[in-house]
């Protein structure tokens, strides 16, 4: 099977319906960058696919490359459509048509029926038939030699046609997810029972200790009539009173302890209060406090004395710097016809001098005045300062101690109503109220414990029957745990035969791949020598790795990765290489087109002429090619290169661009197959 045409309008960059008729041999595209040679290739795969490849990896502020598949140039578009025209063996005719509301086969039938061979089975054929088909400029090594090892086999694995394990591999993953739902269920319902069986256990122990104390039941609901002065007929609701009641007794009892302790504290405070020593300190106290104000005071006023002296000194200090000039400006003029050049006084040079040195003085012995005062002033008021803090906090240390007994009062005040509210009555004398709480504490206390242990031989009557429900309940709690047990071993058995099972899918799968690669092993080796990636390093081939988890790496020369040693031009040949090796090598695809779009990118003459004798051995064999490329004289030589002998036509096809208008064919010239006949007999 192979293309007749393809026919757009208004798809991508062609505005007007265009038509390309596609040779059975080859078709040759050409022309400068923009003019649309892509969008040839684009229209066969949007066709199969409704898609372009790279639609769903590229995005930009929320924009994908579906957003552009239409066209949004300015002129009219009477129709949007991408159609392609497929030729069968036998003659017969398919056209594959998709609009941006539609997709129609004429005849009608279905893509996977037309281009699958019989009872290929493959996930998403069309998508692979594209990959495989259309060899893309950008994609060239990273579908090949930038691949992960692991993407690389998957890629290969897709594109061979590999007999696909995936329902079954979907299958036992469904199996496994529900495996591993059931056994976490059965995880978590058998770490309940044994939940459940521990805390019988416990319950179990706690009602035969009690059960063991069933002794003295009278004595015991004696001592608990004074906690339940109408005690109710139910033996149940009688218990669970009592336990309130002691409950509360023991709260009342620990909040008794606590104000006993600051009782305590009071009584203590209240012994310093009162004692000569106290009274003698606070005297000391206010006689130290006293001299302190009058030692701040002194400071302060030394200090606001010395600050006046200062002040009258800084104001004099201006003339003193007039002064200071005039002495300078004397000095430097001199005199001048035997006077004074500041106030034209008759004098001689020692009168002038004198003048001068006196001015000096005077001048130095203000300046060193005004230093002495300021730093006087200020030992003065950080003196002053230190002295009013002393004195503010020998203050706030006799106002505690005036203040101390008036605090003991208060509190004990509070206390008193404190203990009131907890059922005791305080003295008015602190040391009578503490001996009172001390004794009052102690009764309750051994009140309290004798009420306990009545509680204790109380619930120890109703224990017997408690074992008897704790054992019915524990014994079957155990039951459920064993078989919470058995089922938990046995989803745990089927996930991991569920696992082993997906595990030994991809095994198989991975042998399949292994017997492939071995045919296309040749194929490779042949293409990459034709197109010469290096000179070195004439040979490739493959490796893989893995069991389970398959890795397919290329090698050449000493086990070297060409993707580190090769440069991009050698790197693209390779890839070539392995591409068209894997395109040659689909057994699945009846479509026998070979499309490359612009393969020569970033590549050599010496390398563009190797990968035109390998297309034209590749054509040789049948297959129709169609190639875009942006030089002329490459695309001449094509056309030349790939003519064949046996009777199919080709093409060379230059594109050109409109402004306002799009892309368009410029010119179609057929390239007629090689004459049979050289020599005719005359």
């Amino acid at each position: 099977m192979k293309v007749t045409y393809i026919e757009m309008s208004g798809f991508r960059g062609f505005r007007d319906s265009t038509r390309f008729e596609v040779p059975s041999g080859f078709a040759v595209v050409t022309g400068r960058n923009g003019v649309g040679k892509s969008t040839v290739c684009d229209a066969l795969e949007f066709a199969l696919t409704g898609t372009i490849r790279g639609a769903s990896e590229h995005k930009e502020t929320g924009e994908t490359i579906d957003d552009y598949i239409w066209w949004r140039g300015a002129g009219p578009v009477t129709d949007f459509y991408v159609e392609v025209g497929f030729r069968r063996p036998d003659g017969s005719e398919i056209a594959v048509r998709r609009s941006p509301a539609a997709f129609s086969t004429k005849p009608d039938t279905k893509l996977n029926d037309v281009f699958l061979e019989a009872g290929a089975t493959l996930d998403n054929p069309m998508v692979r038939l594209c990959r495989t088909t259309i060899i893309r400029d950008e994609e060239i090594t990273q579908l090949s030699v930038d691949l992960g090892e692991t993407e690389r086999f998957d890629f290969v694995r897709a594109a061979l046609g590999t007999a696909d394990f995936s329902t079954a591999n979907d299958k036992a993953k469904r199996v496994g997810d529900v495996l591993k739902r059931q056994l976490d269920a059965a995880q978590r319902d058998y770490d309940l029972q044994r939940d459940r069986v521990a805390d019988l256990t416990a319950r179990l122990s706690q009602a035969r200790s009690d059960a063991a104390r069933v002794s003295g039941l009278s004595d015991a609901e004696n001592v608990l009539a004074a906690y339940l002065p109408e005690p109710p007929a139910d033996p149940v609701l009688r218990l669970s009173l009592a336990e309130n009641a002691i409950a509360g007794e023991r709260v009342r009892l620990d909040a008794l302890t606590r104000n006993f302790a600051r009782l305590s504290e009071l009584v203590r405070m209240q012994s310093e209060v009162a004692t000569p020593k106290y009274r003698s300190q606070l005297r000391e106290l206010e006689s130290v406090l006293s001299a302190a104000q009058a030692d701040a005071a002194s400071a302060k006023a030394l200090a606001n004395r010395l600050g006046n002296e200062l002040a009258k000194s800084q104001q004099e200090s201006p003339r003193l710097g007039s002064l200071a000039q005039l002495h300078e400006h004397g000095r430097r003029l001199g005199l001048q016809n035997g006077e004074c050049p500041l106030c034209g006084i008759k004098q001689d040079e020692a009168q002038f001098e004198a003048h001068l040195g006196e001015i000096g003085r005077r001048l130095e012995s203000t300046d060193a005045q005004i230093a002495e005062l300021s730093r006087q002033r200020a030992d003065a008021v950080e003196s002053a300062a230190r002295l009013a803090t002393k004195a503010g906090e020998l203050a706030l240390q006799l106002e505690g101690m005036r203040q101390a007994e008036s605090v003991v009062e208060s509190e004990f005040a509070k206390l008193s109503h404190d203990l009131a509210q907890l059922g005791f009555t305080a003295t008015t004398i602190p040391e009578t109220t503490l001996r009172s709480l001390s004794e009052h504490i102690e009764k309750s206390r051994v009140r309290t414990s004798r009420a306990e242990e009545a509680l204790a031989v109380l619930r120890a009557s109703h224990a017997t029957a408690r074992v008897l429900e704790y054992e019915r309940e524990s014994s079957a709690a155990h039951e459920r745990l064993v078989s919470a047990e058995k089922l938990l071993s046995r989803l745990s058995a089927a996930h991991s035969r569920a696992k082993e099972a997906q595990q030994t899918i991809r095994r198989v799968q991975g042998e399949f791949v292994d017997e492939q690669l071995a045919e296309v092993s040749p194929l490779l080796e042949e293409l990459y020598q034709r197109l010469r990636p290096h000179v070195d390093w004439q040979s490739v081939r493959y490796n893989l790795r893995g069991d389970v988890r398959r890795m397919l790496s290329l090698v050449v020369g000493p086990d070297l990765n060409p993707s580190f040693v090769f440069s991009s031009g050698q790197r693209r040949a390779a890839g070539l290489a392995f591409l068209l090796a894997i395109h040659l090598s689909r057994r699945w695809c009846k479509l026998q087109t070979l499309v490359l779009d612009d393969p020569v990118q970033h590549v050599d003459d010496y390398r563009a002429l190797h990968l035109t004798e390998l297309l034209a051995a590749i054509r040789r064999n049948g297959r129709q090619i169609i190639c875009t490329v942006e030089d002329q004289a490459l695309a001449e030589l094509l056309a030349r290169r790939l003519r064949s002998d046996v009777g199919d036509e080709g093409a060379l096809v230059e594109l050109s661009y409109q402004a306002g208008r799009g892309a368009r064919v410029a010119e179609r010239r057929l390239v007629a197959p090689l004459s049979q006949k050289v020599l005719v007999a005359s």
